[in-house]
C-alpha cells in the first residue's frame, strides 16, 4: 500500500469515527454549553443568596425581640426557600450544578449577626436585608436585560417583583426598628 492509499485509508476510518462519536456528542452539548458563564455565575450567586436569606431569617427568629423583624424573618425563609426550589429545578434542566450552602460574604454576615441579640440585632439584620436586597435587585435586573438564556432570563424577570416587594418591606420595618 503506498502513502496514498495509507492517508485515504485512514481518513475514511477517522471519517467513521467521526459520524458514530458526533451524534452522541451532540446530545449532551446542548445541555452542557447551553448556559452562557454569565447566567450560570448568576444562578449560583442566586442560590447562594437564597441559602443566605434562609439563614439570616432563622437567626433573626432566634435573636430579634421585635414582632416586624421576626414576621419580617419568616417571610424570607419562606419566599426564598420556594425561590431556591424554583432555581434548582431550571439548573437542573440547564446541566448548572448549584451549591447546598452559602457564599463566605453570607457567612461572615451571619458571624457578625451571631454576635447581637435584642434590638441591636434586630437593627443590623433589617440594615442588611436592605443592603442585601438592594445589591440582589441589581444583579437580577442585570440577568433580566442581559442574560443569555431566554429561561433564566425570565426567571429572573419573574423573581424581581418579589424582591422588589422585599425591599420595599424591609425598609418599613427598619423605619420602625430605628424609632
Amino acid at each position: 500500500m503506498n502513502a496514498n492509499q495509507y492517508a485515504l485509508r485512514t481518513l475514511s476510518v477517522l471519517g467513521l469515527l467521526a459520524i458514530t462519536v458526533v451524534p452522541a456528542t451532540a446530545r449532551r452539548a446542548p445541555r452542557m454549553a447551553g448556559v452562557s458563564g454569565m447566567d450560570r455565575t448568576f444562578m449560583i450567586h442566586t442560590a447562594q443568596a437564597n441559602i443566605g436569606e434562609v439563614k439570616g431569617g432563622q437567626l433573626a427568629l432566634t435573636r430579634a425581640v421585635a414582632a416586624p423583624v421576626r414576621d419580617f424573618a419568616q417571610q424570607m425563609i419562606s419566599d426564598h426557600s420556594h425561590a431556591n426550589m424554583d432555581l434548582k429545578g431550571l439548573a437542573r434542566s440547564k446541566g448548572v450544578r448549584l451549591p447546598n450552602d452559602t457564599d463566605l460574604k453570607h457567612k461572615r454576615l451571619a458571624g457578625r449577626l451571631a454576635r447581637n441579640s435584642g434590638e441591636t440585632f434586630d437593627r443590623a439584620y433589617i440594615k442588611a436585608m436592605v443592603a442585601g436586597h438592594r445589591e440582589v435587585i441589581a444583579m437580577f435586573q442585570n440577568e433580566a436585560s442581559n442574560g443569555r438564556d431566554p429561561e433564566v432570563r425570565s426567571w429572573a424577570r419573574r423573581t424581581l417583583p418579589t424582591l422588589r416587594d422585599h425591599l420595599r418591606h424591609a425598609m418599613q420595618v427598619s423605619r420602625a426598628v430605628h424609632r
